[in-house]
């Protein structure tokens, strides 16, 4: 008689989501690259929780919390339990915002189109940003709004970013068309 395999929820989900590690952002996403980004905001934000789930050589990839019930939480509260701090804080979920961004860097698609994509990023970023719009006022504005300049440093979940304000910029009809 064939033994059929008992299903674990937690324990085969989270091998699933290891064995997924990698990725990254692109497409209909703005990847930040190391050194100064130049970026121009527009619209308005949103926030989310994610989970960052790495394994031991700190290689990640992000899955949406997906609030009440969430499986990974309930993982990270049994890492928590069970005395495994160190996975739970790899696996923990956190604040996130995604704002409508375009690149003064690399503007255009594959086929020379102005193109609108959607920059994430955490709240150390979110913080600076308060700190400009307080001091500068709205960066989003279409006529007396800014370019800012996004500086990231290191690599995969030891990044770090700065934001500085750039020169106030117009958008131009076409960007403001998007």
């Amino acid at each position: 008689m064939m033994k059929v395999k008992e299903f674990d929820r937690e324990k085969d989900i989270g091998e699933a989501i290891q064995k997924k590690l990698g990725g990254g952002s692109g497409g209909l996403f703005l990847k930040l690259k190391k050194g100064p980004n130049r970026i121009r905001l527009v619209g308005d934000w949103s926030e989310f929780r994610k989970h960052n789930i790495t394994n031991d050589e700190g290689e990640f990839k992000g899955f949406v919390c997906s609030g009440r019930g969430c499986i990974l939480c309930k993982m990270v509260k049994k890492f928590r339990k069970e005395g495994k701090e160190k996975k739970a804080k790899r696996w923990n979920a956190v604040d996130r915002v995604l704002w409508n961004a375009i690149s003064r860097d690399d503007p255009f698609d594959e086929n020379g189109d102005l193109i609108v994509k959607v920059l994430e990023f955490g709240f150390s970023v979110y913080n600076d940003l308060s700190d400009i719009i307080g001091e500068k006022g709205d960066v989003t504005d279409s006529k007396t709004g800014r370019d800012l300049k996004i500086r990231k440093r290191g690599k995969d979940l030891q990044t770090r970013y700065s934001v500085d304000p750039g020169k106030k910029t117009k958008l131009t009809k076409e960007e403001r068309n998007l």
